[in-house]
């Protein structure tokens, strides 16, 4: 459980010292309130409830993730600009999408929505939705 608390302290303070808010904070508290419950899991330290605890264990890190998607939803801030504030110019995550975007990657992603999307269309006309 230290873990988890210095995890989610440590997102909390990064996030704090950002300006990110009170929507990215509810974020790490909807986390911090799943902790807990994994901390219902294993306490007892039973096959099932760690096992169950770590099958979980995604939806600690959906809930930040989706406490940094509403926060850029709000924000009158492109995310390009969300995204420079809290990466480090010559940092690993700088290095990875600088890698990302000179191999058209982005490209690549939004043709591969947009060609899901298409045929997403398609199957509801073909079945009738």
């Amino acid at each position: 459980m230290g873990f988890y608390a210095a995890y989610l302290l440590s997102w909390a303070a990064i996030g704090r010292s950002l300006g990110l808010g009170a929507v990215f904070l509810a974020g790490i508290a909807v986390a911090a309130a799943q902790a807990v419950w994994h901390y219902t899991l294993i306490r007892d330290r039973s096959r099932e409830g760690c096992f169950r605890a770590f099958r979980e264990n995604h939806w600690v890190g959906c809930a930040v993730f989706a406490g940094a998607t509403e926060l850029a939803r709000r924000s009158p801030e492109t995310p390009a600009t969300l995204r420079e504030r809290v990466t480090s110019k010559g940092g690993t995550t700088y290095a990875a999408l600088t890698a990302l975007n000179e191999a058209g990657v982005n490209t690549a992603f939004i043709a591969a929505l947009k060609a899901a999307q298409d045929r997403a269309r398609e199957l509801g006309d073909e079945f009738g939705r």
